[in-house]
């Protein structure tokens, strides 16, 4: 690994192949793939952590029909896993980035486990969300998660990874399961917890990040923090780079074969929040690094922008007091607390309006709007 420089230097005018916009899994795995086809990449970062979004998730990756799962025995087809994303998208996916996505993601996984080297396993006992309940689901193998990280690993880079709030990353979800749940804090085992503390070992995203970033350094792809990308260059129809800025120096970097717009979430961004989302609230469990420059930068140069509807909402909440990176720390409730057993939300009224135990009916049930009222839910 190189030894990092708090604010390396890009030169103001500089060309390569590929240019991957942020530095979470989206942009770390195209500039790792486009690495490995002999691609010059840069990877640039608007603010001085690299992970995005990826650090907060649960690091879950769904892929059907993979090697890992066969080589435990479970038999599984693209097209039962075809079947089980089609229903799921409920008609508003995009029928060749489904089938695309159901053709090659098996073969990428085997490229980032073997050739890579990222310790991808299948979760035990983890089925399909909707297992039972949509055609061509699955009770184990399609949900894959990686083995825990150890940030120390990073040497001088370890500060330079996003790290996450959540106790819960520091624990893989078969050890969740094994203390009984999120429901059962009481059980958990706080010396394991306590000791990977410690020693700075992550799970869910941050460990999943934290391979990927570990992967970017060992094949010296260069990436730089502290880099935001302000625009695209757009040349007889077609970008051909971006505009970035480091610090008060302007960069003009040009891209051979393409830019990846990898920059996350457009929530914290109020203009396009409220044009895009008929809930206004801007809200959100990421950094506020996240904050839809893509969708912005796309929407310049008249690209097509696809809005889907909102499935998946969360009711968060705040301790006074509370900040992560400099905003306030929020906790979502659909997939924690509201779900434990004896636990019910209600609304205004004190009417109980959702099945708590499926968080997504909760997120779609807090659009229904009350046209006497007006009001939601």
């Amino acid at each position: 690994m190189t030894t990092p420089s708090l604010a390396p230097k890009i030169q103001s005018e500089m060309e390569v192949d590929l240019i991957a916009v942020g530095s979470g899994m989206g942009a770390s795995c195209a500039a790792l793939a486009a690495q490995a086809q002999g691609l010059e990449t840069v990877i640039l970062e608007k603010s001085d952590r690299f992970g995005g979004g990826t650090t907060y998730s649960y690091g879950i990756v769904w892929v059907g029909d993979n090697h890992l799962e066969k080589s435990l025995g479970i038999e599984d087809s693209r097209e039962d896993a075809y079947n089980y994303l089609h229903h799921l998208a409920a008609g508003h996916e995009l029928e060749s980035n489904l089938r695309a996505y159901i053709d090659t993601s098996p073969e990428a996984l085997r490229f980032f486990c073997d050739d890579v080297g990222i310790p991808f396993y299948v979760v035990p006992g983890f089925p399909d969300y909707f297992q039972g309940m949509a055609p061509g689901s699955l009770g184990e193998g399609r949900n894959l998660q990686v083995r825990p990280f150890e940030a120390k690993s990073l040497g001088a880079w370890q500060e330079h990874l996003r790290a996450a709030p959540a106790v819960t990353h520091r624990a893989t979800f078969e050890e969740v399961a094994s203390w009984g749940g999120r429901a059962r804090p009481q059980n958990w085992d706080r010396q394991l917890i306590r000791e990977r503390m410690e020693k700075d070992i992550r799970t869910f995203g941050a460990g999943l990040i934290g391979h990927l970033m570990s992967a970017v350094l060992r094949r010296n792809i260069p990436f730089h923090l502290e880099t935001q990308v302000q625009s695209l260059v757009l040349e007889d129809g077609r970008v051909r780079g971006v505009i970035a800025k480091q610090g008060r120096n302007e960069i003009r970097i040009m891209a051979r074969r393409g830019v990846v717009l990898a920059t996350g979430s457009n929530i914290r961004n109020e203009s396009l929040t409220r044009r895009f989302s008929e809930m206004h609230a801007t809200e959100s469990l990421l950094p506020p690094s996240v904050d839809g420059d893509s969708v912005v930068m796309a929407g310049e140069i008249g690209a097509a922008i696809s809005v889907k509807p909102m499935f998946q909402q969360d009711l968060l909440y705040v301790i006074p007091g509370e900040e992560h990176y400099g905003v306030p720390l929020y906790r979502g409730v659909t997939n924690n607390e509201s779900g434990f057993p004896h636990s019910i939300l209600v609304n205004l009224d004190g009417n109980r309006f959702a099945d708590e135990s499926i968080g997504q009916q909760v997120g779609a049930t807090l659009r229904n709007f009350d046209i006497r009222r007006h009001r939601y839910v």
